[in-house]
């Protein structure tokens, strides 16, 4: 898959270490001597401040405050995020108010902005005297980070997570090695790693295929994209379009042609007969390929969008790029 070549350089250079970001997640400090083990996941946890839901998708992206009411991440949940009820009910609908956890594959590229922006693989919600965790357990039952280890109860309850459920299951140690479980508890040892028998497990979906380098790359362009309707857009130094939104068409990033065209100075105009824009001196029409652009120009909830390439590419600017969580249109400077 290919975005813009403009984004993904931009883009791309934000990435740090999913590595490091899981040891700095966990307040570690790593020595060259002994480096501390990384689990399967890096987790978040906050009070569930805002909702927003993309109609077109479904896509809903949370905003988190910590202790202090301060926002401190982002959640995108989507209808492919396994979102696991508390012990005390079957309840799953995710509210404001409510504290959960988030789950990240550890391994996964993601932009580098403040607040973080996670695109959630597994969601649970906090309970009061309950801990959670979510890791890859090896065969002794020892979480990947190796701060855990598991021991089966007869009151331990085991669930197998499937098409967005949970099934009760009566699996033993042995099924349950090397498996992504998580799992709720209450007490533990003071060892190290320390020890618990949980109230209940739940086995994490298995990836259907490796994932290759190609699957890193498509995950972290849909990181880009699923962030795309929520991003302001950012036209010259100071003005800032927040409505009518942008979005995606495939790896496309689409914006509204009149706001922003006006913004960097353009008139532009609009022949209802032909249903044809135009910006300047450069005129098409809706439907119909531009120049050599991926996509046509269309109308959407009453506004024409170009694809972002119209900037650079038609009207000749330096710069139309995604970076850090907004989009940039101007003639700064050109980004390499």
């Amino acid at each position: 898959m290919k975005l813009f070549k403009k984004t993904a350089i931009a883009a791309l250079a934000t990435i740090l270490s999913m590595q490091m970001l899981a040891l700095a997640f966990e307040g570690e400090n790593p020595t060259d001597n002994e480096p501390s083990p990384v689990g399967w996941y890096i987790s978040h946890t906050g009070v569930v401040a805002e909702i927003e839901e993309n109609e077109d998708d479904g896509l809903k992206k949370i905003a988190l405050a910590n202790s202090s009411g301060e926002i401190d991440a982002y959640f995108y949940i989507s209808g492919d995020t396994l979102i696991i009820p508390p012990l005390s009910s079957n309840a799953t609908d995710i509210e404001k108010g409510v504290e959960i956890t988030g789950y990240v594959p550890s391994n996964r590229p993601m932009i580098m902005i403040y607040p973080p922006q996670y695109s959630v693989d597994v969601a649970t919600f906090a309970e009061e005297g309950l801990f959670s965790k979510a890791d890859l357990f090896d065969s002794d039952l020892v979480s990947g980070d190796k701060t855990l280890k598991l021991n089966l109860g007869e009151d331990t309850e085991i669930y197998a997570a499937a098409d967005g459920k949970l099934e009760k299951v009566d699996y033993t140690k042995e099924e349950l090695a090397n498996k992504k479980l998580l799992v709720n508890y209450d007490v533990s040892t003071r060892s190290i790693p320390a020890i618990t028998t949980p109230k209940r497990i739940v086995v994490l979906p298995e990836e259907k295929e490796p994932v290759t380098d190609t699957d890193k790359d498509e995950a972290y362009l849909s990181e880009i994209l699923q962030a795309v309707p929520y991003a302001p857009i950012v036209v010259g130094e100071d003005t800032i379009i927040k409505k009518p939104n942008a979005y995606a068409i495939g790896n496309e990033i689409m914006v509204p042609v009149r706001a922003v065209s006006e913004a960097l100075g353009y008139t532009v105009g609009w022949d209802d007969e032909s249903r044809s824009v135009t910006v300047g001196d450069t005129a098409f029409t809706i439907g119909e390929q531009i120049l050599n652009l991926p996509v046509a120009a269309e109308l959407k909830d009453g506004f024409t969008y170009v694809p972002l390439k119209f900037f650079t590419e038609v009207l000749g600017l330096n710069n139309a790029y995604f970076f850090e969580g907004q989009i940039h249109i101007d003639n700064f400077e050109k980004m390499q």
